[in-house]
Protein backbone atom coordinates (compact mmCIF):
# COMPACT_ATOMS: atom_id res chain seq x y z
CA UNK A 1 0.00 0.00 0.00
CA UNK A 2 1.24 3.60 -0.79
CA UNK A 3 0.71 6.10 2.01
CA UNK A 4 0.51 9.99 1.91
CA UNK A 5 3.07 11.98 3.84
CA UNK A 6 0.04 12.72 6.24
CA UNK A 7 -1.00 9.67 7.01
CA UNK A 8 3.05 8.02 7.11
CA UNK A 9 3.48 7.08 11.00
CA UNK A 10 -0.11 6.58 11.68
CA UNK A 11 -0.64 3.14 10.85
CA UNK A 12 -2.43 0.69 13.25
CA UNK A 13 -2.56 -3.09 13.83
CA UNK A 14 -5.97 -4.30 16.20
CA UNK A 15 -5.39 -7.12 18.38
CA UNK A 16 -8.47 -8.81 20.09
CA UNK A 17 -8.56 -12.04 22.06
CA UNK A 18 -11.11 -13.53 23.79
CA UNK A 19 -10.69 -16.57 26.38
CA UNK A 20 -15.10 -16.88 27.23
CA UNK A 21 -17.13 -18.67 24.96
CA UNK A 22 -20.65 -18.59 25.68
CA UNK A 23 -22.97 -21.77 25.94
CA UNK A 24 -24.68 -21.40 22.48
CA UNK A 25 -22.45 -18.78 20.98
CA UNK A 26 -22.70 -17.99 17.48
CA UNK A 27 -19.00 -18.17 16.89
CA UNK A 28 -18.10 -21.92 14.94
CA UNK A 29 -14.97 -24.07 16.17
CA UNK A 30 -12.94 -26.92 15.47
CA UNK A 31 -13.34 -29.02 18.64
CA UNK A 32 -9.55 -30.65 18.36
CA UNK A 33 -8.10 -27.30 18.77
CA UNK A 34 -9.30 -26.86 22.67
CA UNK A 35 -6.15 -29.09 22.65
CA UNK A 36 -3.69 -26.81 21.57
CA UNK A 37 -0.96 -24.42 23.22
CA UNK A 38 -2.75 -21.00 24.12
CA UNK A 39 -0.54 -17.76 24.81
CA UNK A 40 -1.04 -14.89 27.11
CA UNK A 41 -1.05 -12.47 23.87
CA UNK A 42 -1.41 -9.62 25.98
CA UNK A 43 1.99 -10.05 28.11
CA UNK A 44 3.71 -11.01 24.81
CA UNK A 45 2.19 -7.51 23.35
CA UNK A 46 3.47 -5.18 26.25
CA UNK A 47 6.92 -7.12 26.91
CA UNK A 48 7.38 -6.54 23.32
CA UNK A 49 6.86 -2.71 23.71
CA UNK A 50 7.51 -2.03 27.21
CA UNK A 51 11.25 -3.92 26.47
CA UNK A 52 11.74 -2.31 22.59
CA UNK A 53 11.68 -5.97 21.38
CA UNK A 54 11.08 -4.80 18.09
CA UNK A 55 14.28 -3.07 17.99
CA UNK A 56 16.09 -7.14 16.62
CA UNK A 57 15.41 -9.00 13.71
CA UNK A 58 13.96 -12.39 13.75
CA UNK A 59 13.93 -15.28 11.23
CA UNK A 60 10.20 -14.14 10.23
CA UNK A 61 11.96 -10.61 9.71
CA UNK A 62 14.29 -12.22 7.01
CA UNK A 63 11.61 -14.67 5.49
CA UNK A 64 9.33 -11.90 4.81
CA UNK A 65 12.00 -9.60 3.17
CA UNK A 66 13.25 -11.91 0.81
CA UNK A 67 9.46 -13.23 -0.31
CA UNK A 68 8.85 -9.62 -1.02
CA UNK A 69 6.77 -8.88 1.81
CA UNK A 70 6.24 -5.07 3.06
CA UNK A 71 5.27 -7.09 6.95
CA UNK A 72 8.98 -6.87 7.88
CA UNK A 73 11.65 -4.78 9.51
CA UNK A 74 12.27 -2.59 6.31
CA UNK A 75 8.55 -1.30 6.08
CA UNK A 76 6.12 -2.20 8.66
CA UNK A 77 8.17 -4.46 11.27
CA UNK A 78 5.21 -6.47 11.90
CA UNK A 79 7.15 -10.13 12.08
CA UNK A 80 9.02 -8.79 15.06
CA UNK A 81 6.28 -9.00 16.81
CA UNK A 82 4.56 -12.07 14.96
CA UNK A 83 7.73 -13.98 15.61
CA UNK A 84 6.63 -13.83 19.51
CA UNK A 85 2.98 -14.26 18.98
CA UNK A 86 2.80 -17.16 16.53
CA UNK A 87 6.38 -18.64 17.84
CA UNK A 88 4.17 -22.13 19.19
CA UNK A 89 2.67 -22.91 16.09
CA UNK A 90 5.78 -22.76 13.97
CA UNK A 91 6.03 -27.02 14.55
CA UNK A 92 2.02 -27.59 14.13
CA UNK A 93 -0.39 -28.05 11.47
CA UNK A 94 -2.45 -25.23 11.25
CA UNK A 95 -4.29 -23.31 9.24
CA UNK A 96 -3.34 -19.30 8.06
CA UNK A 97 -5.66 -17.32 6.20
CA UNK A 98 -4.26 -13.41 4.86
CA UNK A 99 -7.02 -11.43 2.91
CA UNK A 100 -4.80 -9.19 0.76
CA UNK A 101 -2.52 -10.56 -2.15
CA UNK A 102 -0.37 -7.57 -3.15
CA UNK A 103 -2.23 -6.40 -6.11
CA UNK A 104 -0.37 -4.13 -8.82
CA UNK A 105 -3.62 -3.09 -10.50
CA UNK A 106 -3.33 0.79 -10.55
CA UNK A 107 -6.98 1.02 -10.47
CA UNK A 108 -7.30 -1.48 -7.65
CA UNK A 109 -8.16 0.79 -4.10
CA UNK A 110 -4.64 -0.39 -1.82
CA UNK A 111 -2.73 -1.51 -4.29
CA UNK A 112 0.75 -2.70 -3.79
CA UNK A 113 1.82 -0.22 -6.54
CA UNK A 114 4.39 -1.51 -10.01
CA UNK A 115 7.44 -3.42 -7.91
CA UNK A 116 4.90 -5.83 -5.37
CA UNK A 117 5.13 -9.81 -5.21
CA UNK A 118 1.57 -10.74 -5.60
CA UNK A 119 1.42 -13.70 -3.05
CA UNK A 120 4.86 -12.35 -1.37
CA UNK A 121 3.26 -12.77 2.59
CA UNK A 122 1.66 -16.59 1.46
CA UNK A 123 4.83 -17.53 0.35
CA UNK A 124 6.77 -16.05 3.62
CA UNK A 125 4.20 -18.57 5.62
CA UNK A 126 4.74 -21.34 3.70
CA UNK A 127 7.99 -21.31 4.87
CA UNK A 128 7.35 -20.26 8.26
CA UNK A 129 4.99 -22.81 9.07
CA UNK A 130 6.36 -25.57 7.27
CA UNK A 131 3.58 -28.19 8.26
CA UNK A 132 0.97 -25.57 7.60
CA UNK A 133 -1.78 -25.15 5.20
CA UNK A 134 -1.71 -21.34 3.68
CA UNK A 135 -4.61 -19.81 2.29
CA UNK A 136 -5.20 -16.50 1.06
CA UNK A 137 -7.94 -14.04 -0.75
CA UNK A 138 -8.26 -10.88 -3.11
CA UNK A 139 -10.55 -8.50 -4.94
CA UNK A 140 -7.85 -8.74 -8.13
CA UNK A 141 -9.02 -12.16 -9.89
CA UNK A 142 -5.90 -12.16 -12.10
CA UNK A 143 -3.51 -12.64 -9.31
CA UNK A 144 -4.90 -15.90 -7.68
CA UNK A 145 -3.07 -18.66 -7.50
CA UNK A 146 -2.77 -22.63 -6.13
CA UNK A 147 0.37 -24.53 -4.98
CA UNK A 148 0.67 -27.80 -2.90
CA UNK A 149 0.39 -25.35 0.27
CA UNK A 150 -1.04 -22.07 -1.06
CA UNK A 151 -4.66 -22.02 -2.29
CA UNK A 152 -6.16 -18.77 -3.00
CA UNK A 153 -9.73 -16.93 -3.69
CA UNK A 154 -11.44 -14.21 -5.09
CA UNK A 155 -13.38 -12.16 -2.37
CA UNK A 156 -14.33 -8.48 -2.10
CA UNK A 157 -13.91 -7.87 1.69
CA UNK A 158 -16.61 -4.57 1.30
CA UNK A 159 -19.60 -7.13 0.73
CA UNK A 160 -21.30 -9.35 3.49
CA UNK A 161 -22.04 -11.93 0.95
CA UNK A 162 -19.09 -12.41 -0.72
CA UNK A 163 -16.82 -13.15 2.16
CA UNK A 164 -19.62 -15.36 3.46
CA UNK A 165 -19.76 -17.17 -0.09
CA UNK A 166 -15.80 -17.55 0.17
CA UNK A 167 -16.11 -18.94 3.25
CA UNK A 168 -19.07 -21.31 2.30
CA UNK A 169 -17.04 -22.49 -0.46
CA UNK A 170 -16.35 -26.60 -0.64
CA UNK A 171 -12.37 -26.30 -0.16
CA UNK A 172 -13.22 -24.22 2.79
CA UNK A 173 -16.77 -25.22 4.14
CA UNK A 174 -14.63 -27.09 6.65
CA UNK A 175 -11.48 -25.09 7.53
CA UNK A 176 -11.09 -23.33 10.86
CA UNK A 177 -7.60 -21.20 10.99
CA UNK A 178 -5.49 -20.49 13.66
CA UNK A 179 -4.36 -17.19 12.15
CA UNK A 180 -6.43 -14.76 10.31
CA UNK A 181 -4.44 -11.43 8.96
CA UNK A 182 -6.29 -8.56 7.13
CA UNK A 183 -4.00 -6.87 4.38
CA UNK A 184 -6.24 -5.98 1.83
CA UNK A 185 -8.55 -2.63 1.21
CA UNK A 186 -7.19 -0.44 3.80
CA UNK A 187 -10.75 1.16 4.96
CA UNK A 188 -12.99 0.78 7.81
CA UNK A 189 -16.02 -0.86 5.95
CA UNK A 190 -14.19 -3.18 4.23
CA UNK A 191 -12.03 -4.13 7.79
CA UNK A 192 -15.37 -4.41 9.83
CA UNK A 193 -17.21 -6.29 7.02
CA UNK A 194 -14.55 -8.73 7.08
CA UNK A 195 -14.22 -8.96 10.79
CA UNK A 196 -17.50 -9.89 11.83
CA UNK A 197 -18.38 -12.32 8.32
CA UNK A 198 -14.66 -13.92 9.41
CA UNK A 199 -14.51 -14.35 13.07
CA UNK A 200 -17.28 -18.06 12.51
CA UNK A 201 -13.93 -19.35 11.23
CA UNK A 202 -11.28 -18.25 13.55
CA UNK A 203 -10.28 -21.67 15.87
CA UNK A 204 -10.73 -20.67 19.97
CA UNK A 205 -6.64 -19.64 20.38
CA UNK A 206 -6.33 -17.91 17.25
CA UNK A 207 -5.48 -14.88 16.10
CA UNK A 208 -7.68 -12.06 13.58
CA UNK A 209 -5.00 -9.36 13.06
CA UNK A 210 -6.23 -6.03 11.14
CA UNK A 211 -3.44 -4.48 9.56
CA UNK A 212 -2.51 -0.86 8.85
CA UNK A 213 -4.80 0.87 9.85
CA UNK A 214 -5.40 4.74 9.57
CA UNK A 215 -6.11 7.32 11.44
CA UNK A 216 -9.97 7.29 10.53
CA UNK A 217 -10.26 3.76 10.52
CA UNK A 218 -8.46 3.65 14.53
CA UNK A 219 -11.11 6.20 15.83
CA UNK A 220 -14.31 4.31 13.88
CA UNK A 221 -12.54 0.60 15.88
CA UNK A 222 -12.08 2.31 18.89
CA UNK A 223 -15.55 3.66 19.12
CA UNK A 224 -17.05 0.22 18.35
CA UNK A 225 -14.82 -2.20 20.71
CA UNK A 226 -17.05 -2.09 23.13
CA UNK A 227 -19.62 -3.42 21.12
CA UNK A 228 -17.30 -5.91 19.79
CA UNK A 229 -15.96 -6.84 23.12
CA UNK A 230 -19.66 -7.73 24.36
CA UNK A 231 -21.02 -8.85 21.14
CA UNK A 232 -18.35 -11.31 20.65
CA UNK A 233 -17.35 -11.95 24.39
CA UNK A 234 -13.69 -10.64 23.82
CA UNK A 235 -11.05 -10.02 27.12
CA UNK A 236 -8.93 -8.37 25.19
CA UNK A 237 -9.32 -5.78 21.93
CA UNK A 238 -6.79 -2.91 21.37
CA UNK A 239 -5.12 -0.77 19.02
CA UNK A 240 -1.72 -1.35 19.10
CA UNK A 241 1.28 1.14 17.95
CA UNK A 242 4.35 -0.74 16.54
CA UNK A 243 7.85 1.34 16.34
CA UNK A 244 9.69 1.03 13.06
CA UNK A 245 12.90 3.20 11.26
CA UNK A 246 10.49 3.96 8.33
CA UNK A 247 7.53 5.17 9.61
CA UNK A 248 7.47 6.26 13.36
CA UNK A 249 5.20 4.33 14.20
CA UNK A 250 3.13 1.37 12.63
CA UNK A 251 -0.46 0.19 14.31
CA UNK A 252 -2.50 -2.52 14.00
CA UNK A 253 -6.33 -3.81 15.68
CA UNK A 254 -5.64 -7.15 16.70
CA UNK A 255 -8.37 -10.21 18.27
CA UNK A 256 -7.00 -13.13 20.13
CA UNK A 257 -9.94 -15.95 21.04
CA UNK A 258 -9.09 -18.49 23.44
CA UNK A 259 -10.87 -20.81 25.75
CA UNK A 260 -8.37 -20.56 28.50
CA UNK A 261 -4.89 -18.15 28.53
CA UNK A 262 -1.98 -19.96 30.11
CA UNK A 263 0.89 -17.60 30.21
CA UNK A 264 3.79 -19.61 28.04
CA UNK A 265 7.62 -18.10 28.06
CA UNK A 266 8.43 -17.89 24.62
CA UNK A 267 11.92 -17.22 23.11
CA UNK A 268 12.59 -15.09 20.58
CA UNK A 269 13.72 -16.85 17.26
CA UNK A 270 17.74 -15.93 16.75
CA UNK A 271 18.49 -13.21 14.21
CA UNK A 272 20.21 -15.76 12.65
CA UNK A 273 18.29 -16.16 10.08
CA UNK A 274 18.15 -19.95 8.75
CA UNK A 275 18.65 -21.82 11.35
CA UNK A 276 16.27 -24.33 10.98
CA UNK A 277 16.59 -27.44 8.65
CA UNK A 278 15.30 -27.19 5.34
CA UNK A 279 15.04 -23.24 5.41
CA UNK A 280 17.51 -22.40 3.20
CA UNK A 281 16.29 -24.50 0.13
CA UNK A 282 12.90 -23.34 1.23
CA UNK A 283 14.25 -19.67 0.59
CA UNK A 284 16.21 -20.73 -2.65
CA UNK A 285 12.69 -22.45 -4.24
CA UNK A 286 10.19 -19.98 -2.50
CA UNK A 287 8.31 -23.43 -1.99
CA UNK A 288 4.70 -23.19 -0.90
Amino acid sequence: MHLSKRLRGLLFLLICFSFQIAAGDAIQTNPSETEKTSINAKKIINKYLTHAEYRFKTELCYIMTRCGSDKGTNRHNYTSLYSKLFNSYVDKECNIFEMGLGSKNPDIPSNMGPSAVPGASLFGWAIYFPKSQIYGADIDSDILFTTPRIRTYYCDQRSAKSVQEMFEADSLQNVFFDIIIDDGLHEFPANYNFLINGLNKLKKGGFFIIEDLNEYTVAQFKSEIPALKMQYNLSYIEVVKIPNKKTRMTMCFWLFRNNQILPLLLTVRSISPLKRPGLRQAMRSKIG
